[in-house]
């Protein structure tokens, strides 16, 4: 009698043993579902962001779906009557030729300069340290160290047959050191005069 009562013991061990572990296991599984649910919820929460004053977006920093933390800049935001700066990045060996009030033509990336001609800007901020490109959120077309200028757009002729520019717009910029009338260039072949 001993034995069976020893043995009927044994086999109500084994069934708790059994039953504990099968609840260990489905506990498991149920922490992993919860866990890949709270990750996928995370994922998909988003937060509405209101702008502090109307305007239109400029450049914007991140690409829809991806993850951005607190703080982080999502995009620059430019009034509708606000006046248009270029932003310029030169290579740290040209900075030297670089001044406040140099003049500017711009060549819009979107405009062929062939058709459309160039746009008018003076040089108002020349940057006194040199960032590397690689830190930029865009890739400019200078490698290395650069320095970023700020250029403003003369109004009169942005607004004369020109079509609507808003921000971000790109360019390519040449910096204007001297002009010389076309028939002068002409008689010195090609060659300045002194």
């Amino acid at each position: 009698a001993l034995e069976e009562e020893l043995a009927l013991l044994r086999m109500d061990r084994d069934e708790r043993l059994a039953a504990a572990a099968q609840r260990r296991l489905r506990a498991e599984r149920d922490r992993e579902r919860l866990r890949r649910e709270l990750l996928a919820l995370g994922a998909e929460m988003t937060s509405a962001v209101t702008a502090p004053a109307p305007g239109s977006a400029g450049a914007v920093m991140v690409s829809e779906g991806s993850a951005v933390h607190s703080g982080q800049l999502l995009l620059q935001l430019f009034e509708p009557e606000s006046e248009l700066l270029a932003y310029l990045y030169i290579s740290a060996d040209d900075h030297g030729r670089v001044r406040r009030g140099q003049a500017v033509e711009l060549r819009l990336h979107a405009y062929p300069y062939q058709l459309y001609g160039t746009l008018a800007a003076t040089i108002i901020d020349v940057a006194s340290m040199p960032v590397p490109a690689s830190s930029l959120t865009f890739a400019p077309d200078v490698r290395g160290s650069v320095y970023e200028l700020r250029a403003r757009l003369d109004h009169d002729r942005h607004a004369s047959g020109w079509p609507a520019l808003g921000p971000g717009a790109r360019f390519s910029a040449d910096l204007v050191t001297a002009r010389w009338p076309l028939h002068r260039w002409l008689l010195r072949g090609g060659r300045p005069v002194g």
